[in-house]
């Protein structure tokens, strides 16, 4: 490293940051950290920072654990609020004494007189994670105000890099005549120099101590505290970042989570001699698994793995007992996972995409074995066995809540990102392009040639507006997977005895999250109340996509061992009604359909006709139901979709 520069993780926390954000780390009573203070200046010191500060919550213990080892100062995270709305802001406030840390308490509910204070004791501060809404009250007028408010402007390494890019666009393209603007706008004179030229910093914000210095602010200059804050000062600053994504976010909560855990039931005792607990150490610790198995501990699981009974698709005593022995299995035979299990050290910079494949494995393997005993109960009438299914499977919900915490949250940002660069008029070509990305999802047993060719047709007469379609199935079967059609390996199939041509497949709900998220879907489309159908639900919900919809009334059509007894015939009819009162627009394909619908309790306005007698292309969906290009695409998709009706199966039941 040059001698002239200096590197700093500027936003770390400790374990005296106490109170998590997160809903899912404050259900099971972990705080939102359990990193040692001096562990952070080990990792940070051995990932090549010149300099350590900790910048909790409104706290300064950990800071001051570290004080006396050189080049560190004290920190910490601000917590305050714009008073007209109680909108949240986090400040950080670097080299402070304990007096300051104290005077800050005093004033920091107000965010105007925390910047006074501030700035009256001369503290370098800096707005964190400037457009992420930490409380849900975040809008472009509160960032317009912070421009005013603060030189000083984060690009986090905890949130997604497009809103770190999104800050720097906006930040550059700043100008004298915009702070102007905004100063009479709100009444808020700067009290710096050319307030339009803003300084950026970088930091991990990390809480689980596996991403220390994955975000770092680079100063040139001298490598003391003096020459680094100095350089801060002048704006000599650099961020190297590496970007983020739902996957990172998501691992971090399940290693502070694990942390958790781990010192609750001293899980320790377990590592170097259990595989799985290796494992989940190497993974969710930093340096963790420091005793690695020896070759007596890997025989000792050798030999409970086979001693297990071949599994079967039942529920087991917990969810536990599953995950122990489809864990074990696992990791024997996946290359990627194992050498962590082993203790690699090669492996690190892939963990989160690692832990992803291990939880996405272990969460299908739940999710196939909880439904499967759904519809073997279904079909066999045992109507009241159910319930007791139903509610185990709240564990998969808690195992998942992470990654659907975490997807929700990118999402969320996406769209704010999306808003800010527009109302800031930093919007390039591509970004205007606000033509829907539509996923359709499809089972398999739907003719999906015939889909796509209706969208290629469709497309060709240049009546699509530039909408953009992929088909999503999910079958074993050969589809001809093309450009516009992905078809994801089931995690599971159910096959009923007396049905074996009416199989249905289970689809890997963590794959499709990530797929629609990582290629910018914005509007979902299911033709099925089936597995799928409920996927693409699950999606939409968690990335906050509207969702549109064909109803098909009968499950019976597609899962005929249903069929025949009231009981399920009433649950079934129950499941049907909240399925599509959870659609914003339901398509139907004749009068009768939609009196059911209405009958239901769903308003005709969220209504639709395709009549199925119209073919393409000389039906116009357009002129008769406004200028919608979602209405145009679904439109000819369902007029495929509707042959499945009258498919070899429907036709036998």
């Amino acid at each position: 490293m040059n001698q002239n520069t200096t590197r700093i993780d500027l936003h770390v926390h400790s374990k005296y940051s106490t109170r998590p954000s997160q809903w899912i780390l404050q259900k099971i009573g972990c705080p939102e950290s359990f990193t040692d203070p001096l562990q952070i200046y080990r990792i940070a010191k051995s990932r090549g920072m010149s300099l350590v500060t900790i910048t909790d919550h409104n706290r300064i213990e950990g800071a001051l654990e570290i004080a006396h080892l050189p080049g560190t100062f004290i920190s910490e995270e601000i917590t305050s609020y714009f008073p007209e709305d109680r909108c949240k802001v986090h400040v950080l406030a670097l080299n402070i004494s304990e007096k300051q840390h104290t005077d800050i308490q005093k004033v920091r509910e107000n965010l105007y007189e925390l910047v006074t204070f501030l700035r009256g004791e001369g503290i370098i501060h800096i707005v964190a994670h400037p457009l992420y809404s930490v409380n849900d009250r975040l809008t472009l007028s509160h960032v317009e105000r912070l421009l005013l408010l603060f030189k000083n402007f984060e690009m986090n390494g905890a949130r997604g890099d497009e809103s770190n890019s999104c800050l720097h666009r906006i930040l550059s393209g700043l100008t004298e005549a915009d702070i102007n603007r905004l100063a009479g706008k709100y009444g808020i004179e700067p009290a710096f120099a050319k307030p339009w030229e803003k300084t950026m910093t970088g930091g991990s914000d990390d809480h689980s101590s596996l991403y220390i210095a994955r975000t770092y602010t680079e100063i040139q200059g001298g490598n003391s505290v003096f020459d680094a804050l100095a350089g801060i000062a002048k704006g000599d600053t650099r961020v190297i970042r590496r970007p983020s994504t739902p996957l990172t976010l998501s691992h971090n909560l399940y290693g502070i989570a694990y942390q958790f855990y781990r010192t609750k039931f001293r899980l320790e005792r377990y590592t170097g001699k259990d595989m799985l607990m290796n494992f989940l150490d190497r993974s969710l610790r930093p340096n963790g698994g420091e005793n690695t198995p020896g070759l007596m501990a890997k025989l000792y699981h050798y030999w409970q793995f086979r001693k297990r009974p071949k599994f079967e698709l039942h529920l087991p005593e917990s969810i536990a007992a599953l995950i122990r022995y489809d864990a074990g299995k696992l990791l024997r035979n996946n290359p990627d996972l194992m050498p962590i299990a082993d203790g690699d050290e090669k492996v690190g910079e892939e963990l989160e995409k690692n832990w992803f494949r291990f939880a996405n494995h272990i969460s299908n393997r739940i999710m196939v074995n909880f439904a499967s005993h759904l519809l073997n109960h279904l079909s066999g009438g045992n109507v009241f066995d159910i319930f007791h299914t139903i509610g185990s499977g709240g564990g998969l919900s808690a195992m998942l809540a992470p990654y659907f915490i975490s997807f929700a949250s990118f999402a969320q940002d996406r769209t704010f990102n999306a808003q800010a660069l527009r109302h800031f008029g930093v919007v390039s070509a591509d970004e205007r392009d606000t033509a829907p990305k539509i996923a359709h999802f499809a089972d398999p047993f739907y003719q999906l040639e015939s889909i796509l060719q209706a969208v290629n047709q469709y497309r060709s007469s240049g009546s699509g507006n530039g909408c953009r379609f992929v088909l999503l199935t999910c079958g074993t079967e050969e589809t001809g997977e093309a450009s516009q059609m992905r078809c994801f390996r089931p995690v599971g199939t159910y096959e009923h005895p007396d049905f074996p041509e009416a199989r249905v497949h289970f689809p890997p709900l963590l794959e499709m999250l990530d797929y629609c998220y990582s290629n910018n879907i914005t509007r979902i489309h299911s033709a099925t109340p089936g597995p799928v159908g409920l996927a693409a639900l699950a999606v939409a919900r968690i990335l906050k996509l509207p969702v549109y919809g064909a109803y098909h009334p009968y499950l019976h059509h597609f899962m005929p061992f249903l069929a025949g007894d009231e009981s399920a015939d009433e649950l079934l009819s129950r499941y049907l009604e909240w399925y599509y009162d959870q659609l914003k627009v339901i398509y139907v394909f004749s009068t009768r359909d939609e009196a059911e619908l209405t009958a239901r309790g769903i308003k005709p306005d969220r209504i639709k006709h395709v009549p199925l007698e119209t073919g393409f292309p000389g039906y116009s969906p357009r002129q008769a139901n406004g200028s919608d290009p979602v209405d145009a695409i679904a439109f000819q998709t369902l007029h495929s979709d509707a042959s499945a009706m009258v498919s070899p199966l429907a036709r036998a039941v």
